[in-house]
């Protein structure tokens, strides 16, 4: 909950930042703006730990590098555009600023039963606090567990890779066999069982331990 109440805070010093801005020039009160813009970046801080957590325990490394490729040339953008306006249209910086402010509060308002359910409902929320991906792949590896499933000794390595969260790619290179034939294991892997990702896979071998922490 100490992520949810960054993001909050977050929104809070945007909103106080870009209205105290609208107080006269020399005032304490719109000098005061300055220091609170710092707490701004609280909400990058939450936003790449939430980041780092869905893909420590369901990681896909490309998609990964996808979302840091399109969300770090978005936070460049968010500096650069009050940046320009500030030297070009100075008095519409509040004005623009705190608009911006407001759309971007409103979705996070609107995403809010989302990401509460997302964070604190969902039933693999809880393995943030007590089941690590590493103690998932030890257990992948008990033999007794994954008999039962009737996997072959290779889709056994397959799934433990993939609970490591590494892709085909990575997995090809791991067990040396091509991505071609690591996307064929992983296919059968799944049909064996039923599912369609990572994470279904991650449910249905460890939903035991949700069951019991409930």
């Amino acid at each position: 909950r100490s992520v949810w109440n960054m993001c909050n805070l977050f929104f809070i010093a945007m909103i106080l930042t870009y209205g105290l801005y609208f107080l006269p020039q020399g005032s304490a009160l719109r000098s005061l703006a300055r220091y609170i813009h710092g707490f701004e970046q609280m909400g990058y801080i939450a936003a790449y730990y939430l980041l780092g957590c869905v893909f420590k325990k369901h990681g896909d490394f490309r998609l990964f590098k996808l979302c840091l490729v399109i969300i770090l040339p978005l936070s460049m953008v968010s500096y650069v555009i009050p940046g320009t306006i500030s030297i070009y249209a100075p008095d519409l910086l509040p004005l623009v600023a705190t608009l911006t402010t407001a759309v971007v509060f409103t979705g996070f308002i609107l995403l809010s039963p989302a990401y509460s359910k997302y964070l604190f409902a969902a039933d693999w929320s809880d393995a943030f606090r007590s089941l690590d991906m590493l103690e998932a792949d030890q257990k992948v590896e008990d033999q007794d567990r994954l008999n039962k499933l009737a996997l072959t000794p290779r889709e056994k390595e397959v799934a433990s890779l993939l609970l490591q969260g590494k892709d085909a790619k990575q997995i090809a290179a791991d067990l040396i066999i091509s991505v071609h034939t690591a996307h064929f294991h992983i296919k059968n892997l799944y049909k064996k069982l039923g599912i369609n990702n990572r994470s279904e896979l991650f449910a249905r071998l460890y939903a035991d331990n949700f069951s019991r922490e409930s």
